[in-house]
């Protein structure tokens, strides 16, 4: 075979061998850990759950009655964290004007149904009334906080996501807690309010608030 032929057929080889040796060369020139040419997302910032209750008007937890004891018909005995995880409230210790505990969770219907009536209770019945939400067992507290602000909720609202209170109370929700100013708790409702006159119906007959 003369030269001019074997130059020929070896031609297309050499050119591999080149464009190979360049990008070796090339990436031994760039440093360990270069970023590749697919670009990582970001992870996202955390969520400042603070800010976030505070930018839909919640209010901080309420305070309780250190001294208060545990009663056999009061409110379990269970201390739970705040919806923004800035502090605790034992239940059993709540005392002062009569409350309206509200248990519910972002995954429930009938609790989505109730929400507006809630609010719209919250409006009517001023400071007469404390009412507290609890959230429960849901997994995000930034979507929780979503939900009370989408909901005008602006009560304290607390969080059991291990389910401190099914011993207690069971794990239906919605469901609502009347309670005295003591701390007897006076009435449950199991499901949702149908609507916002049997919500004051009920606190006028139970806490003598409509």
């Amino acid at each position: 075979m003369s030269r001019r032929v074997l130059l020929l057929a070896l031609g297309p080889v050499l050119v591999l061998v080149v464009i190979a040796g360049v990008a070796i060369a090339i990436a031994r020139s760039e440093p360990p850990g270069a970023p590749t040419g697919e670009a990582t997302a970001p992870a996202p910032a955390p969520v400042d759950l603070v800010a976030a209750r505070r930018d839909a008007g919640i209010a901080e937890c309420p305070t309780t009655d250190p001294g208060a004891s545990a009663r056999p018909d009061g409110l379990p005995d269970v201390t739970l964290p705040c919806i923004d995880g800035t502090g605790e409230v034992r239940l059993s210790a709540l005392r002062g004007k009569p409350m309206i505990v509200n248990l519910w969770a972002t995954w429930c219907g009938p609790c989505r149904e109730e929400a507006p009536h809630l609010a719209a209770f919250a409006t009517v019945a001023g400071d007469e009334v404390q009412l507290i939400g609890i959230d429960v067992d849901d997994p995000d507290p930034a979507g929780a906080i979503r939900f009370a602000r989408a909901s005008q909720w602006t009560w304290p609202q607390l969080a059991d996501r291990r389910g401190a209170l099914r011993g207690d109370l069971g794990q239906a929700i919605p469901q609502t807690l009347f309670v005295t100013g003591d701390g007897r708790v006076v009435h449950r409702k199991l499901g949702a309010f149908a609507s916002l006159d049997e919500l004051r119906a009920l606190s006028a007959e139970y806490l003598g608030v409509r």
